[in-house]
């Protein structure tokens, strides 16, 4: 993976320290992120929307063995989406919030950022698949947006 400057930054301050942790609302699962994020979004496309019932969903991307489950991961339910290439949502079977999502095929994991306990000091890059964001969303900040998947 080559490194975003933020992901430069953020090694920089969090050298020996990329440990993070997440959960979901009730608390059963637990994981921690060991590895660098990288490609941290805010994703408009229509199926991050409603995975989470929200604007934009806010994610970041990590190596295969960059999330280690502290508690329950066998509470974690995977949705696939008949017909989608790359969109499967990972959630918690209790309480439903999101959860980090195992993409073997790519060799990475996606993390939604919206259940992580700590601060990660890197910060959302950019904004993708604006063309599908919500009509009622009004824009906030400066972000770089992409119609699409970013370059």
């Amino acid at each position: 993976m080559t490194l975003s400057a933020s992901s430069k930054a953020y090694l920089d301050r969090t050298e020996g320290l990329n440990m993070f942790v997440g959960s979901c609302l009730c608390r059963a699962v637990k994981w921690q992120i060991d590895a660098v994020l990288e490609q941290m979004h805010h994703c408009h496309c229509s199926r991050c929307r409603k995975a989470r019932s929200a604007a934009f969903a806010t994610n970041a991307v990590t190596t295969i063995d960059g999330v280690r489950f502290l508690r329950s991961e066998d509470n974690v339910q995977l949705f696939l989406l008949p017909g989608a290439k790359y969109f499967a949502h990972a959630f918690c079977k209790t309480c439903g919030s999101s959860m980090p999502q195992k993409d073997a095929a790519r060799g990475r994991h996606s993390v939604p950022l919206g259940c992580m306990d700590d601060d990660l000091v890197v910060r959302a890059e950019h904004h993708i698949f604006t063309d599908s964001k919500a009509p009622w969303y009004a824009w906030l900040g400066d972000l770089p947006a992409f119609a699409s998947r970013s370059e």
